[in-house]
């Protein structure tokens, strides 16, 4: 605008100045005329532009702030009889196996791990390494089928670790427990709820629930059972005769005790499946 009126305030003072002027100076006028003309008219043309958009143009809604990702209900995914996680020793810091069991004819530890950090663990595994009095090493094992898949700080997983044929009597066991900080990106697995688990006829059944958004397939339920003090005795497990759970949708289970239904009175009970889609 400064720029306008200082244009204005030129042609003025020539108009102004000696009387009639020379066709070069009309000529120069008409020039300034002109552009001034249409520097008026574009000044007009941005701020009557700018009013009708700042009159019409509704104004954006603010972006949709994202809802909190809800807790996930651990207790839902751990059933228990005659025994909670609280019954168990605590542990030291870390993630730690806090009870194992005998070994059994196939060189088979029941194990229980807690997660003693202060981040959820997923897909835990173990790599344990017997060794002799002497310090030597008998031979390595591996964990099987660890339930569940996601564990939260304070939180416990069980399942069992393999020697095979490592000799077991009376060795030492050392035991890593490792975890991943996410459910990973592919065959992704994930925990089922338990609705329901009964002990009968030497088999522990129920039904579960899948509360994932996604389906499941390749689902395995899995018991580990303790004595009354609390040291477990044998943990088996089975994958469902239903291959395969819609989300929202219910399954029924049954794990087998092969005949070891005596020693469970106390067990926990947990199941995973996997996506597949």
């Amino acid at each position: 605008m400064r720029k306008l009126f200082l244009l204005t305030l030129l042609t003025v003072l020539l108009v102004a100045c000696g009387g009639q002027p020379s066709a070069e100076v009309q000529t120069e006028q008409v020039e300034v005329t002109r552009l001034v003309e249409v520097e008026v008219t574009r000044l007009v043309e941005v701020e009557v532009t700018r009013l009708v958009e700042t009159v019409i143009t509704p104004t954006p809604p603010p972006a949709p702030t994202a809802a909190p990702t809800p807790e996930i209900d651990t207790t839902a995914y751990i059933a228990a009889a005659n025994i909670t996680p609280d019954d168990l020793p605590a542990g030291d810091p870390g993630l730690v196996v806090i009870a194992a069991g005998p070994p059994n004819r196939f060189g088979a530890i029941p194990v229980l791990v807690r997660n003693n950090t202060n981040a959820p663990a997923y897909r835990l595994e173990i790599s344990a390494t017997a060794r002799d009095a002497a310090g030597s090493v008998l031979g390595t094992g591996s964990s099987i089928d660890l339930l569940p898949t996601y564990v939260p700080p304070a939180g416990v997983a069980f399942g069992r670790v393999l020697f095979q044929d490592t000799p077991l009597d009376e060795a030492a066991i050392e035991y890593l427990v490792t975890g991943s900080d996410d459910p990973g990106t592919i065959f992704i697995r994930r925990d089922l709820e338990v609705i329901e688990h009964n002990l009968v006829s030497g088999n522990i059944v129920g039904s579960l629930l899948n509360t994932n958004a996604a389906a499941l397939e390749i689902i395995n339920v899995g018991v580990i059972c303790f004595d009354d003090t609390f040291v477990p005795t044998v943990s088996r497990d089975n994958y469902t005769d239903q291959e395969r759970v819609e989300s929202g949708a219910q399954l029924p289970f049954s794990v087998d005790l092969l005949g070891d239904e005596a020693q469970c009175d106390r067990y926990l009970l947990a199941a995973r499946g996997t996506e597949t889609d």
